[in-house]
């Protein structure tokens, strides 16, 4: 049997953004949202005092999302094509968005980081999203900027 890297991989991501999605009912996301809200959730206590951080803060964080946004690709591609996601082509563009095969799968996993995401993807959809969402990505694109200038020049 082959041996999977699943940390960072797009299985990871494609996890994330489908315990994601199962919390916005009726919405549709595009790709920039899902990957604002992945580093919400991975990222939690920086936005949060009542949801510690699930990975360990690390320097360029910030310009990671820059990389990351292709797995991200990648893990909703891998989700979308087994139906676990549904793709929606709109006027403003592809958005993704969960569908009746979503919670089945999700209700199949167990596991303690699989209930922090979920809690943590509640409180985004919840709280963070009709209230602080345009201003968190501001705030984190603000920091790409600065961030991803330092990375690529000690890079």
């Amino acid at each position: 049997m082959e041996n999977r890297r699943i940390l960072n991989s797009s299985i990871e991501f494609g996890l994330r953004v489908t315990v994601l999605l199962s919390q916005f009912e009726n919405e549709a996301l595009a790709l920039d949202k899902l990957l604002t809200y992945d580093y919400l959730l991975t990222n939690s206590g920086e936005f949060s005092d009542k949801y510690p951080s699930l990975h360990v803060e690390t320097p360029y964080r910030y310009a990671k999302l820059v990389v990351k946004r292709e797995v991200l690709k990648e893990g909703i591609n891998l989700m979308c094509e087994n139906g676990i996601l549904d793709v929606v082509l709109t006027d403003e563009g592809i958005l993704y968005k969960q569908n009746g095969f979503t919670k089945l799968f999700l209700n199949n996993i167990s596991s303690k980081y699989k209930h922090q995401l979920e809690e943590r993807a509640n409180w985004i959809a919840s709280e963070i999203h009709r209230t602080r969402s345009k201003i968190i990505e501001e705030e984190l694109n603000k920091n790409v900027l600065e961030y991803g200038i330092e990375f690529y020049r000690e890079g």
